[in-house]
């Protein structure tokens, strides 16, 4: 189901005005995170889980059901249209801190098992399966999950680009090594705002893994 969020007013960014059967127009090109697309979500539970990077709208926020033509653009966090006419307002999925955290553990494990990074951090990975088993989610737990997830992530995006760049596994290893721990004392430093920050995690994903399939990630953390 595509939907589009809005404010409490039925508003997007500049006071953009939506309500039933009103319909906006772009361009149809350029990125998505431009005026040259309107913006939407594959799916209702995408949407509350990335509110937070995106529009930030919040507990306020009013969901719609929308229909969409002309050219298209999809990355896995977002999707934008040439023309986006919202149709109904339908209720916001409800969704839990720990299901946000669930979210965000669950996307860096999966740009982390794709680069193969768990031989230079395996602490991560092995507390990461503490967490989803539910065998450590102690607030203290929370303050490591902010800091170790935040390393993983950014240590798979350091390891894609040092891919790219070098096309040498041991080139990569050498830099995920070297950005991890340097993530992990940043993210240390602010552990308590991080903890809430989940989307984080899937947006960063997303961007060091453009096929990574962060609607099915998002239902799948509604089980924790």
């Amino acid at each position: 189901m595509n939907v589009k969020l809005t404010d409490s007013k039925d508003q997007t960014r500049n006071g953009t005005q939506w309500g039933p059967s009103v319909m906006h127009k772009a361009p149809g090109r350029g990125d998505l995170c431009t005026d040259g697309w309107i913006h939407y979500y594959r799916d209702p539970m995408l949407a509350v889980m990335m509110d937070p990077a995106h529009g930030n709208f919040g507990e306020k926020a009013h969901m719609w059901t929308v229909t969409v033509s002309g050219k298209r653009k999809h990355e896995p966090d977002k999707s934008g249209a040439q023309c986006v006419r919202t149709v109904e307002r339908i209720d916001m999925p409800v969704v839990t801190r720990t299901q946000r955290q669930a979210f965000g553990i669950l996307a860096a494990r999966e740009v982390y098992a794709q680069w193969s990074t768990r031989d230079t951090d395996g602490k991560w990975w092995l507390w990461s399966e503490r967490w989803l088993s539910g065998e450590d989610r102690s607030t203290e737990a929370a303050a490591r999950e902010a800091a170790a997830r935040e390393a993983a992530v950014w240590a798979a995006v350091w390891a894609a680009a040092a891919w790219a760049a070098w096309a040498a596994r041991e080139a990569a290893r050498a830099a995920v090594a070297a950005r991890a721990a340097e993530a992990a004392r940043a993210a240390a430093r602010a552990a308590a705002e991080a903890a809430e920050a989940a989307w984080e995690a899937a947006w960063v994903a997303a961007w060091a893994n453009p096929k990574i399939n962060l609607v099915e990630i998002s239902h799948r953390a509604l089980k924790y």
